[in-house]
């Protein structure tokens, strides 16, 4: 009786100590050797980052556009602020060339001529009627503004980044948000909040011709962003609390998800490299995914961080606007 009741003891150890790979409780805290090298302390919530050569531009909600020299990684130094000529809250940045644009919901896009990169300027152009800007993604010569509920709008861009020809725009189910293109140019795919990825057919773009809906699939969670394995019909998807979906496009008129993960945080931004997604996750910082097996995504490493919103990555580092710590910069692993 006495062994009878020490195995059942031992089961129930093993039992309890079992869980899905990946379930909150077996995410560990290894930084997979990303370690944080710098910090900026912005003034306002940073949410977005791009870097163009030793310079981060940073849009900080209310407080509009930030300038960091980033040449030594250690220890970023403030170039510039441009705050009163943005109006709105700055959410998202992108750019092409000269140009800067911005992101501000209710007060549209900005554009920001970069050319003299030590003194940006507003280009004194309006698009205060494109709105509710959330995000952008850009295709050789187009920009695509996700606006929420209304659509996704086109734009041609003019005179080295500096202007933008809005032309006509692509309706898709729910809130519009991430958005990218595939990797053959003939699809563009979006985050459309509780409605999941819309998957439209974009070819023969102009800016002004209509597009159809070629596929789409309700992926869980609030999908926030997304993108694309530039070898595969593959997408990724932050789902907000659902985590990562990973979807199998190769079929538009079925689509399928392939894969999950569960990041225990809200999944917010994603950036795609040689296998490895880096995904923030407000909380739960960044986390670093490898998904070179669709069907089962392995966590590999997280950086601690206060509130990560934008992600942007290059070479060496990965750049991540945290609303409470400002800009941070990570070393990847040697």
């Amino acid at each position: 009786m006495k062994k009878i009741f020490l195995s059942l003891m031992l089961l129930s150890l093993i039992i309890s100590s079992c869980g899905s790979p990946n379930s909150p409780e077996n995410l560990t805290q290894n930084d997979g050797g990303y370690k944080i090298v710098g910090k900026y302390k912005t003034a306002g919530n940073a949410n977005d980052v791009i870097v163009k050569d030793s310079l981060a531009y940073l849009v900080q909600g209310e407080g509009g556009l930030v300038v960091l020299n980033i040449r030594n990684k250690t220890n970023p130094q403030l170039v510039t602020t441009i705050s009163d000529e943005i109006r709105g809250y700055s959410a998202k940045i992108d750019s092409k060339d000269n140009g800067i644009y911005i992101a501000s919901g209710t007060f549209g896009v900005t554009a920001v001529d970069i050319t003299d990169s030590n003194n940006p300027q507003v280009t004194g152009e309006s698009y205060v009627q494109i709105k509710p800007a959330r995000d952008f993604h850009i295709m050789n010569d187009y920009l695509f503004v996700s606006l929420s509920e209304v659509e996704v709008k086109v734009a041609k861009i003019e005179d080295e980044g500096r202007i933008l020809d809005f032309r006509g725009g692509i309706d898709v189910p729910g809130y519009s948000r991430g958005l990218t293109t595939s990797s053959d140019q003939k699809y563009l795919l979006v985050a459309c909040g509780e409605m999941g990825l819309s998957i439209i057919n974009i070819e023969g773009l102009d800016g002004f011709s209509d597009h159809s809906l070629s596929g789409w699939i309700d992926t869980e969670g609030y999908a926030e962003d997304v993108v694309v394995n530039p070898t595969q019909s593959i997408a990724y998807v932050a789902s907000g609390t659902s985590g990562l979906a990973i979807v199998d496009y190769s079929d538009t008129t079925n689509i399928n998800i392939v894969g999950k993960f569960s990041t225990n945080g809200y999944a917010k931004e994603l950036i795609y490299q040689n296998d490895l997604l880096f995904v923030t996750t407000e909380n739960r910082g960044l986390q670093i995914l490898d998904v070179s097996n669709s069907t089962a995504p392995k966590l590999i490493g997280i950086v601690d961080s206060k509130d990560a919103r934008g992600v942007f990555a290059d070479e060496n580092y990965i750049y991540v606007a945290d609303q409470e710590e400002g800009l941070i910069i990570i070393s990847k692993p040697n």
